[in-house]
């Protein structure tokens, strides 16, 4: 048994010595000259044709966006509290107030009508914050 077993380790050890090359052996040497692509140009041609058409952009439009600032004054779980938070506020404040479900925050929703701008948007918020119940008042861009 010991010798097979010194027999397969020296048939593995010549197999491997021999199939072994060393890097010098794979390494193909090719006769081909060197080329190099890139040659040094003494002269520079600066006589180029100009006659190239000009390219003219067009007009680009300009889109304004149009943007509605909303101010947002309170945020409940249920319809219910976003009725008795309406009808217990909309005496202290000039602009209707309208509520729905907002799908995107899973809340009722109660907002301010939609301002043309945001200054006049800031505005009103900025008011609304003077008054406890608006304190956490913030504006919704919506496009």
């Amino acid at each position: 048994m010991k010798t097979k077993s010194i027999i397969g380790l020296i048939f593995l050890a010549f197999l491997f010595l021999t199939a072994c090359s060393t890097t010098e052996e794979t390494t193909k040497e090719t006769s081909e000259p060197e080329v190099y692509v890139f040659d040094d140009i003494t002269d520079v041609d600066t006589t180029a044709s100009n006659d190239l058409p000009e390219i003219v952009p067009p007009n680009p439009q300009i889109i304004e966006p149009s943007f509605q600032y909303i101010v947002q004054v309170g945020a409940f779980t249920s319809e219910d509290r976003a009725k008795t938070f309406i009808d217990a506020n909309k005496s202290k404040i000039d602009f209707p107030m309208e509520y729905f479900y907002s799908d995107s925050v899973k809340l009722w929703v109660v907002q301010l009508p939609p301002f043309s701008n945001r200054e006049d948007a800031e505005t009103v918020r900025n008011n609304l914050w003077q008054m406890k119940e608006f304190k956490d008042a913030f504006i919704v861009t919506k496009e």
